[in-house]
């Protein structure tokens, strides 16, 4: 299990992943729940209740916890292997993407493009993934939103102040307003993070 703790306010977030197989989620959400409950009092001892998982009305997953709302929870399968993401507060996102990935139709060079590029050279990899690099970012975002891509694809986003981070890069994505996001290199993929935090999720 692994964690961020200064992506965005509202406190910090765990990640990690299972082999694909029945039963994974439940069981990948109660590890993750454990290791958040340490890192953040308001989830303290959360992982000895009685975890569920549903489904918004636009089929984004929710947990609860004894029957009442749990932490923000994304999922993205990659291989053969299950990710998961939960957030102290908030809405996360979560997305796997292959770095090989490219659009079917090749798009012409955007600003985002091209940003994404060049922090793809300055961490040493191959300008070529921007493609993959945006796209992972932007499903993230529209998954830390609780919309997924149902009004927009995550490519037509746009990114602003990409920066170098420790382990990958963090930005912003414009998605209705700005979602703070990060990604890293996850063997053959690239893996985006992305959180959304309201005045209702601070005031908790």
């Amino acid at each position: 299990m692994e964690e961020l703790a200064e992506l965005g306010p509202g406190g910090p977030l765990v990640y990690g992943s299972l082999p694909y197989e029945p039963g994974a989620r439940l069981r990948l959400v109660a590890l993750l729940l454990e290791r958040l409950g340490e890192l953040s009092p308001i989830w303290a001892g959360a992982a000895a209740g009685r975890l569920s998982l549903t489904s918004t009305y636009q089929g984004q997953p929710r947990l609860l916890v004894d029957g009442r709302p749990g932490p923000g929870v994304s999922f993205s399968q990659a291989g053969s292997r299950l990710w998961g993401a939960l957030a102290a507060q908030g809405r996360v996102g979560l997305e796997l993407v292959p770095r090989s990935w490219r659009p079917p139709t090749p798009k012409p060079d955007s600003p985002d493009l091209t940003a994404a590029a060049e922090l793809l050279a300055r961490l040493g990899g191959d300008p070529q993934e921007a493609p993959a690099l945006l796209w992972a970012l932007g499903s993230a975002a529209l998954k830390a939103l609780g919309v997924g891509c149902r009004y927009t694809a995550p490519d037509r986003l746009s990114l602003t102040s990409p920066t170098l981070w420790p382990g990958g890069l963090r930005c912003a994505v414009r998605a209705g307003g700005l979602v703070p996001a990060f990604a890293r290199r996850e063997g053959a993929f690239w893996l985006a993070l992305a959180l959304r935090v309201g005045f209702e999720d601070l005031a908790r």
